[in-house]
């Protein structure tokens, strides 16, 4: 079994460990471990790595005028905070804000996945993020490339270029390789002053040994798009965003003999922001420059062919280096240490039926909040047979956070009104589900309750409009997740149903309507389809419905429903040209995902790019 396999097998969301059978759990399971969206590009500046979540129904991607703009992942009905992402093993956290959490400067071309990790999965190898964490990993490099181009609706322009190459041989292994990546985008998007201008520059030298994969990476990324009311949601202010993110870091990843699986990496992060809540009278209000650092290593060590312990740490260090209005809380700097250990262990109860068992803790610590602990158990069940397999689990986490600076340090009243004494974030969740497998079609269902205590939100009061507020509020969620999956001769067809319910406390605090933590879907259907219509042209649809929570701040109505199509055509038998179309919000749906911010409208783009 090679490397990348085994870090699946082990790491996954779907198969916390290895079955005490001859194969591992992932290669029975039918589902990927995300529902990816079936079209792959995207009709708003060039893909980005959160471009992939679109359709999983457990994912909600809360944008402003596109996920390729600013795209808050949101997962079970949590908020831009909760979910932490993922390069390898190591967690990028965005210190100013979660709102910049899934900015990667890097071509979803380097990596494959992405992978969920919710419940005991998050708990154990996730980092300051309550609910969820997607990973992404690093793919082999290969030598060969692609040049594209594309042109599209509002004025949209984009190319890129992308090309991997071997470097030399190594003694040690497979040899080394090495990749670099460029992409440009600009338009004028969908509605007025909701103009984007993108650039992505990125590269890295991957070294393949026998039983190991060595990354160094580099990334930068500089964003700047407008929409009115962009994060105020006075559409009389054409707001903007200016960012430029740099990235920097490297992971190794080794397999032992004993089949123990270790990986371990570092990074180093900084982000250079300018927001404008009105770019006809530019200012210097909202200027920051965050930085963040951080070390991280986990593995799986086999104690019998059953057994195994999963050992996970953490140490990141970040820092407000520059900022015009972050400066009203206690400190400018944090430091974080997390440690997490598991026991594991397989059952087989009969040829075809075996369980599994996993309970751990974590313990979280920061210099500026106390320590917490944090407990953790999985109980599983499989069966594999007669050309059928069904998966039954249960568990009961918990896992913490810390707000972001954004909250902490903004001035206590204003259009952004912080809370210094903003604490550590807890959730806990108990969750049960079922899965099975008959031939070409699957079914997962799940159910869940979540308590969140402490969660910070961003609320509205009517006694002062145009300004909102960060306060903690205590939440009781139940959730249900449906998936039916099918797949046959090359055509792949997903529905995804969940429904969300949520009862909140904030205390004392005045609210009459939430940004975020009450801006939620109560039913959401997705639909996704590949269907090819010849060996080398094919169809896509991705579609979604959804009746969102009341919210007195949005503008139009609770209900949405919007449908993305798109073309692929392989132009010749070498497979080198290939044509795209992609048309997203067919249906214009003028939902708002942001009570308040305008949506973004019908728009398309053509592509044509050559492999090399």
């Amino acid at each position: 079994m090679s490397l990348k396999l085994r870090m699946i097998s082990v790491l996954s969301v779907a198969a916390v460990g290895v079955a005490y059978a001859e194969e591992p759990v992932q290669d029975l399971l039918p589902f990927p471990v995300l529902a990816p969206a079936a079209i792959e590009s995207t009709a708003i500046g060039f893909d980005q790595p959160v471009s992939a979540l679109r359709q999983d129904v457990r994912v909600d991607i809360h944008s402003r005028g596109g996920p390729e703009r600013q795209a808050d992942v949101t997962v079970r009905g949590g908020i831009f905070e909760s979910t932490g992402f993922q390069l390898g093993n190591l967690t990028l956290l965005d210190p100013q804000t979660g709102h910049y959490s899934a900015e990667l400067p890097v071509d979803p071309a380097f990596l494959s996945g992405p992978f969920l990790y919710l419940g005991a999965d998050n708990a154990a190898r996730g980092f300051n993020a309550s609910l969820a964490t997607v990973r992404y990993e690093w793919a082999p490099i290969e030598a060969g490339g692609r040049v594209s181009g594309g042109i599209g609706s509002d004025e949209h322009r984009q190319v890129g270029v992308m090309a991997g190459v071997r470097l030399a041989d190594s003694p040690w292994g497979d040899g080394w390789y090495g990749q670099v990546s460029a992409s440009l985008a600009k338009g004028d998007g969908s509605v007025p002053r909701g103009d984007y201008e993108f650039e992505r520059y990125s590269g890295r030298i991957q070294h393949r040994g026998e039983r190991s994969q060595t990354d160094f990476f580099a990334g930068y990324m500089d964003k700047f798009y407008g929409w009115p009311g962009l994060y105020t949601t006075v559409r009389s202010l054409n707001e903007t965003d200016h960012y430029q993110v740099t990235l920097l870091g490297f992971q190794h990843a080794q397999e032992a003999d004993n089949g123990s699986l270790w990986e371990f990496g570092g990074f180093w992060r900084r982000l250079v922001d300018d927001y404008q809540f009105n770019r006809d009278q530019p200012n210097t209000f909202f200027q920051h420059e965050t930085r963040v650092g951080g070390l991280q290593a986990n593995g799986s060590l086999p104690l019998s062919e059953a057994q195994r312990i999963q050992l996970s740490g953490t140490l990141m260090a970040d820092e407000i280096s520059r900022s015009t209005s972050l400066v009203h809380g206690h400190f400018n700097s944090r430091t974080y240490t997390r440690l997490s250990a598991a026991y594991e262990q397989d059952w087989l109860l009969s040829s075809t039926l075996s369980a599994q068992g996993l309970a751990g803790l974590a313990v979280d610590r920061s210099n500026r909040d106390g320590s917490n602990v944090s407990p953790f158990l999985r109980m599983q069940l499989d069966q594999t047979g007669n050309g059928r397999h069904w998966q039954l689990y249960v568990e009961a986490t918990e896992a913490t956070q810390l707000p972001g600076y954004t909250a902490l340090n903004s001035a206590p009243q204003g259009a952004f009104g912080g809370n210094p004494d903003l604490g550590r974030e807890r959730a806990r969740t108990l969750e049960a589900g079922w899965s099975t497998a008959v031939g070409p079609a699957a079914l997962r269902v799940v159910g869940f309750r979540r308590w969140d205590d402490a969660l910070v939100d961003w609320t509205f009061s009517s006694d002062q409009p145009g300004f909102r507020q960060a306060n903690a509020v205590d939440l009781d969620v139940w959730g249900f997740e449906a998936l039916v999956d099918y797949r046959v001769r090359g055509s792949i067809l997903s529905v995804g149903y969940a429904w969300l319910d949520k009862s909140p406390d904030y205390g004392s605090a005045a609210v009459d309507a939430s940004y975020y933590a009450l801006n939620y879907a109560r039913h959401r259907i997705t639909f996704s389809g590949r269907v090819p219509l010849h060996e080398r042209f094919s169809v896509q649809l991705d579609a979604e419905w959804r009746l969102q929570a009341a919210n007195s701040l949005r503008q139009g109505s609770d209900r949405g429903f919007a449908v993305n199509a798109g073309l692929n055509w392989v132009l010749d038998a070498a497979e080198q040209w290939e044509w795209s179309l992609v048309a997203e919000n067919l249906t214009n749906d003028n939902f708002e995902y942001y009570p308040g911010v305008r949506a973004s409208r019908r728009h398309w783009t053509t592509q044509l790019s050559r492999r090399f």
